[in-house]
């Protein structure tokens, strides 16, 4: 899981947004595993709804294809 937070972050950074923006736009809580904390993942629904935000795909942040 830590492989789905780091390409989070990679687009996060390339976005210029920051994770208040990102949940805002999303429609989610703002949450742990936002911080990078290992034992906290985000949830499959976070991740497609974090996607188009960050103008990628939920494959992608979810398994870098």
């Amino acid at each position: 899981m830590r492989d789905v937070f780091r390409r989070i972050m990679e687009k996060k950074v390339a976005s210029g947004l920051g994770w208040d923006e990102i949940a805002r736009i999303a429609g989610i809580r703002v949450s742990t595993w936002m911080t990078g904390i290992p034992n906290s993942n985000p949830t499959d629904e976070e991740i497609k709804k974090i996607a188009p935000v960050l103008k990628t795909t939920y494959k992608w942040l979810k398994e870098g294809k």
